[in-house]
């Protein structure tokens, strides 16, 4: 059997109705029909390679078709807690409802970027650092930056403040 007649079984793997797996068989058919008289072990190591890296290709468009699927959902809701940043009662049924997603499918949006709770809070570091450079930081300036930053108390902005700087 030939690299040219093996090609087709080769391609099996991949679905046939998927325009990149067409193109990548169609241009490994040409090739090995353009070098058919080469040697029967140079053409199979060609079509291998080819297969390789179809797959690799397919693999990688399947994964970042399924990323930026994420990150979209991830930047409604980014949108949602920027604008909401100051409450202490934001919620993640809030965030379902206005990203219009399960409460599964936010939490796996968020992981990439170490989930909803910690982003919270990073975010809200970053805004109680801009408003403290703004200020003499003092006590009473500290506090008033814990509560307009949506921390429950100042205890708790110093805790998470400490954790996350």
């Amino acid at each position: 059997m030939t690299g040219l007649e093996r090609a087709p079984d080769m391609f099996r793997i991949i679905k046939s109705s998927d325009p990149l797996a067409k193109v990548m068989r169609t241009a490994v058919e040409a090739y090995l029909e353009s070098y058919q008289s080469s040697c029967e072990e140079s053409i199979r190591l060609t079509s291998d390679l080819a297969v390789t890296i179809s797959q690799r290709v397919l693999e990688e468009t399947l994964a970042q078709t399924h990323s930026s699927g994420y990150e979209h959902i991830r930047d409604r809701a980014i949108e949602y807690i920027r604008d909401n940043l100051h409450r202490q009662d934001l919620s993640v049924a809030e965030l379902t409802a206005h990203a219009k997603v399960s409460r599964a499918t936010l939490y796996r949006a968020f992981e990439s970027v170490g989930g909803i709770k910690h982003f919270v809070s990073m975010e809200r570091i970053a805004w109680a650092k801009s408003m403290l450079k703004l200020g003499d930081a003092d006590r009473g300036q500290v506090s008033a930056v814990a509560y307009d930053t949506g921390f429950v108390s100042p205890e708790q902005f110093s805790k998470v403040f400490k954790a996350h700087t």
